[in-house]
Formats: C-alpha cells, structure tokens, sequence
C-alpha cells in the first residue's frame, strides 16, 4: 500500500465495518426462552456500547495528542520544528471535532436502540418473575351471596364471590450464562447479516390465555349458603366444616391457570437484509405499553447501519504517509504559502509536506513526542507525584 493511502484505507475500514455488505443472511432459531432474548439483547447492548466507547476513546487520544505536540512546539527553539508541531495539534483537534460532529446525531440513534433494549430486558424479566410466582390463589366468600340476584338468568339470588391472587415474585432464575451461549455470541458476531432471529411474542405481555374450571354440587340456590372455614368453597351452611370431597351442597371455582405465550417462541424479521429493504418501525412505537418484538428489532437493525467515524491516531503515523492526507497537505500549503483561492497540483503539496514536517518511516510520535518523554516534570501536592 502506498504510504499516503494508510490514513484514508484505515479510516474507510472502521466506517465500513458496521455496513451490511456480505449479500448473505442469515436465520437464528437459537433463541428458544426470555432468558436467552435477555442475553443476546444484553450482548447487543454491549456491543453498541464498545463502538461508542472505543470511537470515544480515540478522539480522546487525539486530543491528548495535540496537547502534546503544543507542548513540543513550546519548548523547542527549531522554529520550523514549532510550526510544524502546532499545524499537526491543530490537525488533531481538527480531526476530533469533525469525528464529533459527525458522530452526535449517530451517537444519539445508538444509545437510543440501547434503551430500547434495556427496556425490553426489564420486560422480559417482568415476563419471567410472574412465570416464577407460583400458582394463583382462590379465596371463596359467601358473605355476600344473597346480596348479588340474577347474576344468571332471573331469580337467582345466590352468589358466590371469589378473590383471586398471585403473589409476586421479584427473580428471574436465569442462569448466569445463558443456555447456548456460544451460539448467541454467533448470532452477535453475524448481527450483519442476521435477517430473523427468535423473539418472544407480544402476547407474553398481556393477561390472555387463563382457564378456570367451575365446579357445583346440589341445589346450591336453594340452600342458606356459607362459605368453608378455609375459603375453599362455597357452600350450605351445614357444610362449612366438612370436607370438601363430603359437601353435598356447594360451588367451587378452581384449577386456574395461564398459558405460557413465553415458552413459544415468534420469529422476527430484521431488516435490511441483502435486499436491503429499510428497516421497519413499529407503528407509534411511542404510545405502546411495552416494547414490541417488532421495535426491538427495529432498534437492533438501525443500529447495525450506523457507520461512526474513527479518526485515526496521528502519533502512530508515518511522515510518508501524512503527505497522503488531504486535511495534512490543505493546512501545510494556507501555513506556508498564505491564503489562495486554488491549491496547488498534488506533488507541490506533498513537497510542502515533506519540507515542513519531513519524509522517512519515522512516526510522528517518535519526531515529535518522543524528547517529551525524556523531559517529563514532576509535579507532587502532597505524597501524590503528578
């Protein structure tokens, strides 16, 4: 590779990175229960987070790196060298803003699909502490039951009423490394070319599929009705104590339970996929209740498409390859040459370059930086050395 293309081919690989590009998809069934939607959207979430962390983490190197090459330029009496040290700060502070700028708007739409998924995560865990609660409880009364009439048909002024609880639990009981794990991580490390992937339903979100069985003996609107001593029941008078397979006369309601819309897993459509359609939004996603599969994966397939600019280190580049730069060469010839309306040919700037800041391998931490190394100062408040 020709020593200019080093900073532009390294920049373009870091923007491209994150851009479906391989016309390939892929189909997950890996994920089969809450527990492992909660893992894979956490390694997403974690993934999303490195991006902007580590995007983050360089343009605070170049910052670091400008201040360090002001300090260069302060202290050395090489007026060339000086003026060379201060263009390439200012090309450092210049890369960092433009990476910034350039990266707000993105940034935003990351830490947005971040949030999405973080509340799908609460959701999920919500799902899975009431699949953790137990059975419902039955409470019977029949301190009301002539006071109710005609709850079925006329005259029937008999009633039984009911209280049905479910203790909450606040635990998810999922492993602390999720059930296939190692295909979980596949999944992230293809998320490119990831096109549907397994989510729980929405109906796990809402109170649907409960059964109960109604179960009577007797002439129940006939009788004084009570209830049993133990609220399992209502039943004659005569029969509050006695058990419930011996009430000749009663009524109970019984055998409650809810369906597991959760065990059963949908798949879910990310896009774009290789016919890069856009991906899809969920129809006024802001006034649902809960984040439907259909958003999350919105989130996941916007994210995905996000290219962030990573500017790179100018420290650990070459004086070669700086003649390659544009922002490089534009700044050198406005330093040498003054304001003008058209730039001169490439090789007249990359002489500038050369004659300004040098030519070789040598880094332009180990031109510039290095001395600063062997001249550090030692500053001390307290028994804390600076």
């Amino acid at each position: 590779m020709a020593p200019g293309q080093q900073y532009v081919c390294g920049k373009l690989v870091l923007l491209l990175t994150w851009i479906v590009s391989t016309g390939s998809s892929k189909t997950s069934t890996t994920i089969k229960n809450p527990c492992q939607e909660a893992a894979f959207n956490t390694k997403v979430i974690r993934t999303l987070k490195r991006r902007i962390e580590d995007v983050e983490e360089t343009t605070k190197t170049l910052e670091k790196e400008a201040a360090q090459l002001e300090l260069a330029a302060c202290i050395s009496n090489d007026k060339v060298f000086s003026t060379a040290a201060k263009l390439l700060a200012g090309i450092c502070r210049n890369r960092t803003s433009e990476a910034r700028t350039q990266n707000a708007a993105n940034t935003q739409t990351l830490l947005q699909s971040i949030g999405t998924l973080k509340k799908r995560n609460a959701q999920l865990m919500a799902v899975l502490a009431f699949a953790k609660s137990g059975k419902f409880t039955v409470t019977h009364s029949a301190d009301n039951a002539g006071g109710k009439t005609n709850l079925i048909g006329t005259g029937s002024s008999k009633t039984c009423s009911v209280s049905i609880t479910h203790a909450p639990a606040n635990e998810h009981s999922c492993p602390d490394t999720p059930e296939d794990d190692a295909d979980l991580e596949a999944d992230i490390n293809d998320l490119q070319k990831l096109e549907t992937y397994n989510t729980v339903p929405d109906s796990a979100f809402s109170l649907s599929g409960i059964t109960a069985d109604v179960g009577s003996k007797g002439n129940y609107g006939g009788s004084t009705i009570a209830h049993k001593a133990d609220n399992s029941a209502c039943v004659q008078n005569t029969d509050t104590a006695t058990a419930l397979t011996s009430v000749t006369i009663g009524i109970i309601l019984t055998n409650i339970a809810r369906a597991s819309p959760w065990a059963t897993q949908t798949a879910t459509k990310i896009a774009p996929g290789p016919s890069n359609e856009p991906c899809q939004a969920e129809e006024d996603a802001d006034k649902k209740a809960f984040v439907t599969s259909k958003q999350a994966a919105y989130a996941i397939c916007t994210a995905r498409s996000i290219a962030l600019n990573t500017p790179a280190p100018l420290s650990t580049q070459t004086l070669d390859s700086l003649q390659g730069a544009a922002d490089v060469k534009e700044t050198v010839v406005l330093v040498t040459n003054g304001p003008t309306e058209k730039l001169p040919d490439d090789n007249a700037q990359k002489e500038a370059v050369k004659l300004l800041i040098g030519e070789g391998k040598t880094t332009v931490h180990d031109k510039f930086l290095k001395d600063l190394e062997t001249n550090k100062l030692d500053f001390k408040i307290g028994s804390k050395h600076i």
